[in-house]
């Protein structure tokens, strides 16, 4: 092989891995923004759980106070009866 043939496969060789590299650094963009939508996406859900958590906290603190519930002769009726 001469060395004009060497400098060719070289050549292709450089320009394919040129393309591979742009192609690495669009997927690594595009795994970048579904790793930030994923975390938002995360850092809502957190939030809703901690939310409903503490209203189930607070439901099981009524249960267990003595007048959260009043005997149905107690209550009064909607105005509409």
């Amino acid at each position: 092989m001469n060395l004009e043939e060497e400098n060719q496969q070289l050549r292709a060789q450089i320009d394919q891995l040129q393309k591979d590299n742009e192609l690495m650094q669009e997927r690594i963009a595009w795994l970048e923004d579904s790793l930030d939508a994923n975390s938002k996406y995360l850092d809502d859900m957190l939030l809703r759980v901690d939310k409903v958590e503490r209203q189930i906290k607070y439901l099981a603190s009524m249960q267990d106070q003595p007048d959260a519930v009043r005997p149905l002769s107690e209550e009064t009726p909607p105005p509409h009866y």
